[in-house]
């Protein structure tokens, strides 16, 4: 093969000699052989790097992966081990250990559950509801009660409230008392993971908000395909109706008035007793929240909080 294109080569150089075009051709002929050979070694060389990038990038995301994973297991055994052998508040609230960690699990759930179930109802939306009516009858139920008029709006305010209600009892089963220490940690990690709530917080971010968010956003139909995602939903309509957090609607009426866009709705404006009652929730709402605000500055300005003793009371 080589000597067969060799002799064509030597053929055609006699040719264009013959016809006085050598030089020309034999010029022409080497440079288009030196592009291509550059060409393909640029190629190969960008080919190398990209390999090198992609071993790379796959190796640092592996490295996140495991790190966070030990992260996440050290802490679920460091706040069971305070838990059993009673280093939490849980006894202090009134909670037997029997009773104590169930029921922290089952809050980390159903917290799970809810921050998953905010983005599924809000995802689906636009998407037809006789679409997934056979396939997921539940979900149907759910996305039925939460998309009709403005109870989207509602429910997100009263799941906000269940959030930081699950997370608050969450923190009365697990967190740690004071000076507590288990699986023989040294005492700057015991201090790090269980003094300053590291592990809970691990615990609570990894397992009862992104896991579920971020399946939830992939899986909308099937995450809220779930009598408990119903209840949720109707709990947190019941929380809203409540009138505890109608100052918010204050606010938003308020940024409506100065921004000049009026209130996105889905109902008909409120009139006669609809209308009192908004209002009557409204000022109910600002007591509760203006009580609960002098209570929580004296406590500070007392320097009766959790805060730690070197931050003064003003800061």
């Amino acid at each position: 093969m080589n000597i067969s294109h060799s002799n064509s080569y030597d053929v055609v150089d006699v040719e264009m000699a013959k016809s006085g075009s050598y030089d020309l051709a034999h010029v022409n002929k080497q440079q288009a052989a030196t592009e291509t050979s550059e060409d393909n070694y640029g190629a190969d060389a960008e080919i190398d790097s990209s390999l090198a990038q992609s071993w790379l990038v796959t190796g640092f995301e592996a490295i996140k992966y495991t790190y966070s994973l030990v992260l996440l297991a050290f802490s679920i055994c460091a706040v069971m081990a305070a838990m059993v052998t009673e280093q939490t508040t849980a006894p202090e609230n009134g909670l037997p250990v029997g009773a104590a960690i169930p029921l922290f699990w089952v809050l980390l759930l159903w917290l799970g559950l809810i921050e998953g179930g905010q983005g599924a109802l809000v995802g689906l939306q636009p998407t037809p509801k006789d679409q997934y009516a056979q396939s997921h009858p539940i979900t149907l139920k759910c996305t039925k009660l939460a998309h009709a008029g403005d109870n989207m709006e509602r429910f997100i305010c009263g799941r906000q409230f269940l959030v930081v209600l699950l997370i608050f009892l969450i923190n009365m089963c697990g967190s740690a008392i004071g000076g507590a220490n288990v699986l023989n940690m040294a005492p700057w990690v015991a201090q790090i993971f269980l003094g300053q709530g590291v592990a809970m917080i691990l615990i609570t971010v990894n397992i009862g908000q992104l896991t579920a968010q971020v399946n939830a956003s992939d899986c909308m139909l099937d995450f809220i395909n779930n009598y408990f995602m119903l209840a949720s939903t109707y709990i947190s309509l019941a929380i809203e109706a409540s009138g505890l957090l109608h100052s918010v609607y204050l606010v938003q009426i308020a940024f409506s008035k100065l921004s000049g866009t009026p209130v996105n709705s889905n109902e008909p404006p409120r009139a006669g007793v609809k209308l009192a009652l908004f209002w009557g929730r409204v000022v109910m709402s600002l007591g509760i929240l203006g009580f609960a605000l002098a209570v929580q500055l004296d406590a500070l300005f007392k320097g009766w909080t959790n805060m730690w003793a070197a931050v003064p009371a003003g800061a």
